[in-house]
């Protein structure tokens, strides 16, 4: 049997006692090169591991010795909502990280979502309801994992006409994966909230502390997932975390069934150019709150992997910009792009009018919290888009 003094790097036993750190550098290699090629977000190889492979004690001692590893868990995530616009991009984030990450939905699209389409032959992929309580709990008994993020969410005019179905889907998943951390013992559950839990305009800025206010059955939905989850951190001891997105723009999004009332210029305004087609966008003087996809994935990632969490609900906000002023953008981008706007109306015809809230954004938590800031600017991210869609190819 091989032993090592304590002060020996545990990289150097290994080269010294190969046949029994085999089991070690199979579990734990994607965590060794990253995190030894200096990149920040990488786990070192954790006490469990160590502990499953069944290696000496002395082994033990002399790593934590010299503080080559700590007493963190492995870590795997579990994604609901994995094989959707935004799912998808935070699956490949953690796959790109070397993270053990399995996505769950009720489907995979054909053609999957842009991240995930070379890297389909790799992808971990489960079907699971999450309005069923009986099929999370199999996932979460059967994956054993430390993390769950909950993207599930639907905002569907006709669920506002079907409570049933649209509380099935918008609540009872999210109280499902909860009850399910809280048996199973999941270190984290990130849960995505929204921006209705404010309601429409209220004529002052709203952040984190403000009170609800939701005028649809998916605002109310998002406003008691923050409280159900806030209830079993505070009972049941669920490390639990909400940010509540804004209207999030990204290559993909096409491809989701349906684009809330407060889109779909949101897709038209780029697709449409890019296939050489007119758009028209009503209420084009409207301005709202947009984030990029990559910032949000920056976000998510951020809120998963802290250490400790100060607060249980973030705002996830840009500076408010207009749908003309993204028109302007993609004409610059695209020339010859036909888009006809109407500043304030729509064209004559009966449409939604859209009253989203003021929510503050100079001074985000997330940047007192964690320094958080955006990458891309609103120009930026429109460039960054339309670039991925022509090449027909994701990128990060």
């Amino acid at each position: 049997m091989c032993s090592t003094k304590p002060t020996i790097r545990l990289s150097a036993a290994i080269r010294f006692c190969p046949r029994s750190s085999i089991r070690l550098w199979k579990a734990s290699r994607r965590y060794w090169r990253p995190w030894q090629s200096g990149n920040p977000r990488r786990r070192r190889p954790s006490l469990r591991t160590l502990s499953i492979c069944a290696l000496p004690k002395s082994w033990t001692t002399a790593a934590l010795s010299t503080g080559f590893i700590d007493d963190e868990e492995l870590m795997s995530t579990l994604v609901f909502g994995g094989a959707g616009f935004v799912g998808s991009h935070v699956v490949r984030k953690l796959m790109d990280e070397g993270e053990d990450v399995v996505a769950l939905d009720i489907s995979m699209p054909d053609p999957p979502m842009p991240p995930l389409r070379d890297v389909m032959g790799k992808l971990k992929f489960e079907y699971c309801h999450g309005e069923y309580a009986a099929e999370v709990d199999s996932a979460v008994a059967r994956q054993k994992p430390d993390r769950i993020i909950n993207l599930v969410t639907s905002y569907l005019p006709e669920f506002e006409n079907n409570p049933p179905r649209g509380v099935d889907i918008n609540l009872h998943t999210q109280l499902n994966i909860l009850e399910a951390a809280r048996h199973f013992g999941v270190r984290r559950v990130v849960q995505s909230s929204s921006g209705h839990y404010y309601g429409p305009d209220r004529g002052e800025w709203v952040n984190e502390d403000s009170l609800a206010n939701p005028d649809t059955l998916y605002g109310a939905c998002k406003a008691m997932n923050e409280y159900l989850g806030m209830h079993y951190h505070e009972r049941f001891g669920v490390d639990f975390v909400a940010l509540r997105f804004s209207l999030v723009l990204g290559w993909g999004r096409g491809q989701r069934k349906f684009i809330s009332d407060r889109g779909p210029w949101i897709v038209d305004i780029f697709e449409k150019p890019l296939a050489g087609l007119p758009v028209r966008i009503p209420y084009a003087a409207k301005e709202g709150s947009v984030v990029y996809i990559k910032d949000l994935v920056t976000i998510i990632m951020t809120v998963l992997m802290a250490p400790k969490l100060p607060h249980r609900v973030y705002d996830v906000v840009t500076e408010p910009r207009s749908k003309a002023r993204a028109a302007e953008i993609v004409r610059k981008l695209i020339p010859g792009a036909q888009i006809e706007l109407d500043m304030n109306g729509a064209f004559g015809q009966e449409w939604p009018v859209e009253k989203p809230p003021r929510r503050a954004w100079e001074k985000m938590r997330l940047t007192e919290d964690f320094g958080y800031r955006h990458k891309y600017s609103f120009e930026a991210a429109i460039a960054d888009y339309i670039q991925m869609a022509k090449a027909n190819k994701f990128s990060w």
